[in-house]
This record gives structure tokens, C-alpha cells and sequence, in this order.
């Protein structure tokens, strides 16, 4: 078997709780080795690529053209609350998967799976059944957008443990330290 040899920019995820024991540990060998792929070790630790934040957002440039869509703001609203707010979740989240091993478990997965969020509650929101705002429709909306970007964030802290291929360095959440894209730039 050849050795496993992992770019240089990727890092390492993994689970800090004991939920996902049925992960068998794998052999990993030339063949899994792919893009698109997360890789498994032996240890259930999962290694994803790093992708830009401007990657992220074009892998998801139709999740966001959805949303822009289904939005009844203003165009300049759009632009000055809207889009600058997505583009910051694309940041701290970065390529943080939504879960180990079931939904959007690949690299970027969280953005993926939050911006799907934003989308089902957009669509909801223009049924009368769901409307529980006697507020203006456009904050009742911007503010369903805020709830399905941040529904999940605290997953890149509390559910995983979030570290360079070799464990040198960790994520820690502070104060100043709190964009996983920040970290993963700075240690690539």
C-alpha cells in the first residue's frame, strides 16, 4: 500500500463526541484520494480540502441566487444587509461539514446545508400558515434568513474539534478568533 499523502491545505475533523463510534476505521490508499472526496482515518477523524470563501460561495452561487429570488427587500437592501451577511457566515463556517456522516458531510457542507434552511423558510414565509409576524414582510424575511444561516452554527464549536493534519494547530474559539477561514488561510 502506498502512503497517504494529503495536501497541504486541508484539515482535520473530529467528532468530540462519542455518537458516531460505528465510523470503521480505513484503510486509505491511492484510490480514495480525490477532490471531491473526504478522506477517513484510522482514528475516524475526517480531513477535508480547504476552499476559499469565494469558492464556497460559487459552489453555492445557486443556493444564493435562490435566495436573493425569494426575497421581496429592496435591491439595496439586498446588497447592504443581505449579501454582506452570507458572505460573512461563508467565512466562519468555511468548509465545516453539517454533519460526520449523513447530510452535506463533505467539505463546506454547513454553508450548503444552512443556505437549504434559508431557502425552506423563505418558502414557508409566503404561506399564510406560517406567518406568525404582524411585522413588516421584508424584516419578518431578513430575519428568517438570520435564523437559517445561524441555526447550526455552534457545530464548529462544540461538535467538533477542529485541527491542521498533524494536530499542530487548533481552532479555538475567542474573542478574535472565531472565522475558520481566518484559521484555515493562516495555517495552510
Amino acid at each position: 500500500m502506498k502512503k497517504l499523502i494529503l495536501k497541504t491545505r486541508s484539515l482535520l475533523f473530529k467528532k468530540t463526541s462519542f455518537t458516531h463510534n460505528y465510523i470503521k476505521d480505513l484503510e486509505l490508499d491511492d484510490n480514495v484520494i480525490k477532490e471531491e472526496y473526504k478522506l477517513l482515518t484510522k482514528s475516524g477523524a475526517v480531513i477535508f480540502r480547504y476552499k476559499s470563501t469565494d469558492q464556497l460561495k460559487e459552489e453555492n452561487s445557486i443556493l444564493i441566487n435562490r435566495i436573493h429570488e425569494l426575497l421581496t427587500i429592496k435591491e439595496q437592501d439586498y446588497k447592504l444587509l443581505i449579501e454582506p451577511l452570507i458572505y460573512y457566515f461563508l467565512r466562519v463556517v468555511s468548509i465545516a461539514p453539517a454533519s460526520q456522516s449523513a447530510h452535506d458531510s463533505g467539505s463546506g457542507g454547513l454553508v450548503r446545508h444552512s443556505l437549504l434552511v434559508v431557502i425552506k423558510l423563505l418558502e414557508l414565509s409566503f404561506d399564510d400558515r406560517y406567518n406568525f409576524c404582524n411585522t413588516d414582510f421584508s424584516k419578518y424575511q431578513c430575519s428568517l434568513v438570520l435564523l437559517g444561516l445561524l441555526h447550526d452554527l455552534s457545530k464548529i464549536f462544540t461538535d467538533y474539534k477542529i485541527s491542521t493534519v498533524g494536530q499542530k494547530y487548533n481552532f479555538v474559539l475567542t474573542y478574535d478568533n472565531c472565522i475558520l477561514d481566518d484559521f484555515c488561510k493562516k495555517h495552510n
